[in-house]
């Protein structure tokens, strides 16, 4: 089974800073626009984005981090918990008209090959992300920002600690934008019993931070390596995660969208034709002047929908219907499963199409950002998907596939600087 245990976080202190926390945290470092990093550095000394995201472009980027990790620790504005603890978080964010709140329990994760199926990812990583990630991780020893895993609890067994603590003082408060924070500690046998039951005999899936996990994996074998004498308490052997129930409310996943880029008129025609054998092309009666609009269409629509923004057909509907085309596409492994989301469909047949030139194709979770490259020409053609049901995310997960890149957006992100954990000593 999984190993989950309360750890000895490092916090932001209440008489150096505030128990409100909302001017030192930040967005996790692969979602901070530059207008972001400029604001958070220039308005907010004691900011997390110093630590996650260190400012420059050579190596003296991540010294800097530790040298202000170490400042921060040494006059007080950081402290370590001194007993180790649990973290629960109430996230609330705004989404259309509504006020929506998740909660999730951030703990120390016992590091397992993914082999071991006790943690489950779902995509494939890049190389630079990994490297800029372990480059600040072997510098700093520690993890800054939690990688957010989802779990089931089919007894209810979270609800019960969320309410008993939910009722008390949290010992943080923070907001940015439309989302605000609370944070509790959880600590005492009873509690550590109770959330040890949560993870009997169950996996955790990834959903956000599958970098950091490898990266977690790599600097544990990379400091084993220097050390002579391992003990399974050491802290390196576990990462942060912030651990959320599979059946929350406000659980919620955002669809990416892709944009081809210019990749010669003969092979954007095959694409189009390519896209026609397996797809019924349904034209859409309304003007169309926004991607915002294009993806409300393609989420009222049944079955499997492609909305397309293309710079010489204008907008139109991909259906998938074709008994044919599905029966062949299943025939690819996991595609019996993974042909119910058009984000796997797409994949397929533009690997098939553009092949060594996949590069040109971008994602974004911004309806709005897809159109206007498209509008303005920088790319050619607009792809709109529906999220990816988190149903069909379990299932296909469990079995061990990994999904389409960029199929799933979590929303919203994690917030960086609630909590950190340090890596050198014991959890």
């Amino acid at each position: 089974m999984v190993t989950v245990r309360p750890f000895r976080g490092l916090r932001y202190s209440i008489n150096k800073v505030s128990r409100d926390l909302s001017n030192v945290i930040c967005p996790p470092y692969d979602v901070i626009s530059f207008e972001q990093q400029s604001r958070l550095r220039s308005d907010f000394l004691y900011n997390a984005i110093n630590l996650e995201l260190p400012e420059g472009e050579t190596q003296e980027r991540y010294e800097d981090a530790y040298s202000t990790l170490r400042r921060w620790q040494s006059g007080g504005i950081l402290e370590r918990d001194l007993t180790p603890k649990y973290y629960l978080l109430k996230h609330e964010f705004s989404f259309g008209k509504k006020i929506i709140e998740r909660w999730g329990i951030t703990a120390a994760v016992r590091l397992e090959d993914y082999r071991e199926r006790l943690v489950l990812p779902h995509e494939e990583t890049g190389f630079a992300a990994k490297e800029d990630r372990f480059n600040l991780m072997k510098t700093c020893h520690a993890n800054f920002s939690p990688i957010m895993s989802l779990f089931r609890d089919d007894n209810g067994k979270f609800n019960t600690v969320r309410r008993s603590h939910a009722r008390k003082d949290p010992v943080a408060v923070a907001s940015y934008g439309d989302e605000s924070f609370m944070m509790w500690t959880v600590e005492g046998n009873e509690a550590e019993e109770v959330i040890g039951q949560l993870f009997d005999r169950k996996p955790l899936f990834i959903a956000d931070g599958h970098h950091r996990y490898e990266t977690a994996m790599r600097y544990k074998e990379w400091l084993q390596s220097q050390t002579e004498y391992w003990n399974e308490d050491n802290a390196a052997n576990f990462v942060m995660m912030t651990l959320i129930e599979f059946d929350d409310p406000g659980l919620m996943i955002l669809p990416y969208h892709r944009t081809l880029g210019h990749i010669g008129p003969i092979l954007l025609d095959r694409v189009r034709n390519r896209l026609r054998e397996f797809f019924e092309v349904e034209p859409i009666s309304t003007q169309i002047k926004s991607g915002r609009e294009l993806e409300r269409i393609v989420e009222a629509s049944e079955g499997v929908v492609i909305g397309v923004h293309d710079e010489v057909d204008g907008t139109y509907l991909l259906r998938f219907v074709d008994a044919h085309s599905r029966s062949e596409l299943c025939k690819l492994p996991g595609g019996d499963t993974l042909s119910k989301h058009g984000a796997w469909v797409l994949q397929q047949i533009l690997e098939q199409e553009v092949g060594s030139q996949l590069e040109n194709l971008e994602y974004s979770h911004d309806p709005e950002e897809v159109w206007h490259r498209v509008y303005c020409g920088e790319q050619a053609m607009g792809f709109y998907l529906n999220a990816f049901p988190l149903g069909l995310f379990e299932s296909v997960v469990s079995m061990g596939q990994k999904l389409p890149r960029k199929s799933t957006y979590f929303y919203p992100k994690l917030p960086t600087g609630v909590v950190f954990n340090l890596l050198n000593g014991k959890l």
